[in-house]
C-alpha cells in the first residue's frame, strides 16, 4: 500500500463525534449512529448497536457528512462496540 492509499483510508475513518449509517444485518433497516468511542471505524466494519429490540449486529455503510438535526440525539442509535468474531459466528449460526 503506498502513501496515498494510507492517506485515503485515514481520511475516510469514522472517529469519535462522527455520525455513520449502519445496515442491520438481520433486517432491511438502516440506522444512524453517533460514534462515541476512541477508535477508528471503516465502511464494512461490523458493529453492535442498540436498537428498539435490543442489541443488533450491523455493517457500517459509511460516514454521514451533512446531518441536519444533530441536536435531536434521541433519534440516533447508540454505538455499543465493534463486533467480535464470536458475535459474527452467532449471527451466522442463527440465520
Amino acid at each position: 500500500m503506498d502513501e496515498s492509499e494510507t492517506t485515503a483510508i485515514k481520511k475516510d475513518a469514522i472517529v469519535k463525534g462522527d455520525y455513520f449509517r449502519v445496515k442491520i444485518l438481520h433486517s432491511n433497516s438502516a440506522e444512524i449512529v453517533y460514534c462515541t468511542g476512541d477508535f477508528e471505524l471503516y465502511q464494512g466494519d461490523k458493529v453492535i448497536i442498540t436498537t428498539r429490540y435490543g442489541n443488533a449486529l450491523g455493517s457500517i455503510q459509511g460516514k454521514i457528512v451533512n446531518i441536519e438535526d444533530k441536536e435531536n440525539s434521541d433519534t440516533f442509535k447508540k454505538f455499543v462496540r465493534k463486533a467480535t468474531e464470536e458475535d459474527i459466528f452467532r449471527f451466522k449460526e442463527n440465520k
